[in-house]
């Protein structure tokens, strides 16, 4: 607990928890809305680095590793992580291919992992997650070709400003492909969940 308030000191100026959830009788049924919004913040963030500063934390063992922080359970973050790391040795998009999205994987493998079952239910979802984010990724990449014509219709206007924003927000696809899935996993809302709420946040 101390290492995860330490880390993790916006979600505890939210007045949550890093590890609060929904619960019923005991049994975990959601993460909180916090917890779901900063994980994919951490998705988002996770996928647009890998655009300009290349600061590999896309890699499965690192978004596995946070998401442990975030959610109270960093062994299993790191083993979620690790194992798909392990997956994704020479995989690489060369030309531009798609390869299965370990980052995301290891994200909401990590988070559902943590809610019960632990390695084996999160691995279950962590391989089916990254294969599917296939799709998203396709789905990304062609949205970005709408920036690109705005960026090229506004270069032959000579207006640099808006060809500089064009190119900023052409990480939005990238990032919010990523990001709405993740917390769409996180956060399931419940119809206890008014009830509890006041009773289970700590």
């Amino acid at each position: 607990m101390p290492l995860r308030r330490a880390i993790c000191p916006i979600v505890d100026a939210l007045g949550v928890s890093s590890i609060s959830v929904l619960q019923q009788g005991g049994r975990t049924l959601s993460y909180s809305i916090w917890i779901a919004l900063v994980l994919a913040i951490w998705a988002y963030i996770g996928i647009v680095t890998t655009l300009g500063p290349g600061l590999w934390w896309q890699e499965a063992l690192i978004s596995g590793f946070v998401t442990g922080v975030i959610v109270g359970n960093i062994p299993l973050g790191l083993t979620i992580g690790g194992s798909l790391t392990l997956l994704s040795l020479g995989l690489w998009t060369y030309g531009g291919a798609t390869i299965p999205d370990f980052q995301t994987g290891s994200i909401v493998g990590t988070a559902i992992g943590a809610l019960a079952g632990g390695f084996p239910a999160g691995f279950a979802i962590a391989v089916p997650t990254a294969l599917l984010m296939t799709q998203m990724d396709v789905l990304g990449r062609a949205v970005t070709t709408i920036f690109i014509h705005g960026a090229d219709h506004y270069a032959d206007e000579g207006d640099q400003r808006d060809v500089s924003a064009m190119h900023l927000l052409g990480q939005l696809p990238w990032g919010l492909t990523r990001a709405i899935p993740v917390f769409l996993a996180g956060f399931r809302p419940d119809p206890i969940a008014d009830q509890n709420r006041a009773g289970m946040v700590q």
